[in-house]
C-alpha cells in the first residue's frame, strides 16, 4: 500500500433539504441527550468522509444511487458519484418511505 499518497477527494455537496435533514436529527438526538447528538454528528462527519474519499465502497441503492450506513444510528446518506464531487440527496432514517428523496435528483 502507498500510505504515503494522499486520498484523493470528491466534494461532497448536500441538497439543501439533506441540511435540513441532518439539523433535525441532531436536535432530535440532543433532547435526548448532547453525548447522542455528538456522536450522532460524529458518525455524520465520518459517513461524509467515506463518501469524499471512498464513494465506489458505498452499497447500490436505488434510482442510481448509493447510500452510506451511519455506524450506531438508523441513518443512512443517499448520493449520486458525479466526475467531479458526489451529491447528497438526503440523510434518511431507516424507517421512512424508501425512495421519498427522489426529486431532489433533478433540483438543488
Amino acid at each position: 500500500s502507498q500510505s504515503w499518497r494522499r486520498k484523493l477527494r470528491k466534494p461532497a455537496i448536500p441538497h439543501r433539504l439533506a441540511l435540513k435533514e441532518a439539523r433535525f436529527a441532531t436536535s432530535y438526538y440532543s433532547k435526548k441527550s448532547k453525548a447522542a447528538a455528538r456522536q450522532f454528528v460524529v458518525a455524520l462527519n465520518l459517513a461524509f468522509d467515506r463518501i469524499e474519499t471512498t464513494p465506489g465502497s458505498c452499497s447500490l441503492h436505488l434510482h442510481g444511487t448509493r447510500i452510506c450506513l451511519l455506524k450506531k444510528f438508523p441513518f443512512f446518506v443517499v448520493f449520486s458519484e458525479l466526475p467531479t464531487h458526489c451529491v447528497i440527496y438526503a440523510v434518511a432514517h431507516a424507517k421512512r418511505k424508501p425512495g421519498y428523496w427522489r426529486g431532489r435528483q433533478t433540483r438543488p
